[in-house]
């Protein structure tokens, strides 16, 4: 009887690995403008889910032993921590942006929005692409 629950289990498990993902539309990479980073600040973003969401879920998928393991998580686990950066643009006026990229303070940087997200990518490029306010 064990062997077959566990060979049920095995059969079920191995089912699964054959599921694809299809995307469902493109991601549009939109370069929203090139500027000097005049600051970076380490933010922590929301929270997307709950302690007591992380032990439900423990609970559910490994019972009591689940629960005590995510339990026993970092308070801050789900909280996921970011940079929001201040660009000074050519015409002077200061843009904030979110995001989980790393540039230095002082860099050129490109601001690329994925799909009209509010956490964008900055990337770093050569001083050159920048105009610099004096």
């Amino acid at each position: 009887m064990r062997s077959f629950l566990i060979l049920a289990l095995m059969f079920s498990l191995l089912g699964c690995a054959d599921i694809g993902l299809q995307r469902s539309s493109a991601i549009d990479l939109k370069t929203l403008f090139t500027a000097p980073i005049v600051s970076r600040e380490a933010i922590v973003l929301e929270a997307n889910e709950s302690k007591s969401d992380r032990v439900m879920i423990g609970f559910l998928a490994a019972g009591p032993i689940g629960a005590i393991a995510t339990a026993s998580t970092e308070e801050d686990f789900s909280s996921p921590k970011a940079f929001n950066y201040t660009f000074t643009l050519t015409d002077g006026s200061k843009v904030n942006v979110k995001s989980f990229s790393m540039v230095e303070v002082g860099e050129c940087a490109e601001v690329i929005s994925p799909n009209d997200s509010d956490i964008e990518i900055v990337r770093g490029v050569e001083r050159d692409k920048c105009r610099y306010i004096e």
